[in-house]
Formats: C-alpha cells, sequence, structure tokens
C-alpha cells in the first residue's frame, strides 16, 4: 500500500463518516420543501368568509371607501375653488 492510497482510502472515509450529518440536515429541508409545495393553507372561519362572500362584508366596505373617497375628492375641489390663485 503505497502513500497515495492511503490519502484515497481517508477521504473516502471522510464521506461515510459525513453520512449522519447529511440525514440531519436533509430530513428538516426535506419537511419544509413537503410544506412549502403543499395546498393547505390555515385560513380561519372569519378569512374563509371573506373570500367566499358574495354579498358580504367585503363588497360593503369597498362602497363605504368609494362613498368616502368621493366625499373627500368633492370637500378637495371645494376647498381649492375657494382659495385665491396666489395663496397657500
Amino acid at each position: 500500500m503505497t502513500m497515495a492510497d492511503s490519502e484515497n482510502k481517508s477521504n473516502w472515509k471522510i464521506w461515510v463518516y459525513l453520512t449522519p450529518v447529511y440525514i440531519i440536515i436533509a430530513v428538516p429541508l426535506l419537511m419544509w420543501m413537503n410544506k412549502i409545495n403543499s395546498s393547505d393553507v390555515g385560513l380561519s372561519n372569519e378569512e374563509y368568509n371573506v373570500f367566499n362572500a358574495s354579498e358580504g362584508e367585503v363588497k360593503k366596505r369597498q362602497q363605504q371607501d368609494i362613498d368616502q373617497a368621493v366625499a373627500l375628492w368633492d370637500d378637495y375641489k371645494r376647498r381649492k375653488a375657494s382659495t385665491p390663485k396666489g395663496a397657500k
């Protein structure tokens, strides 16, 4: 057995000894990958109802926001019209 053969043999042994480390790293990584690729999303009943509301709170709230925006826009136009052009 020459010196080169003993070096090759010792290089091979290090990979065998590190196998448990690879397993320890791979198991959580695989579990994480499965969780990411899963289509299961944990929603509460309230969150689920928001997505399934046909005439629910989402549309009612949306209309309230539109009405408020129109009122603010009208108020802005009214204040701008009453302000002299040179004043800030």
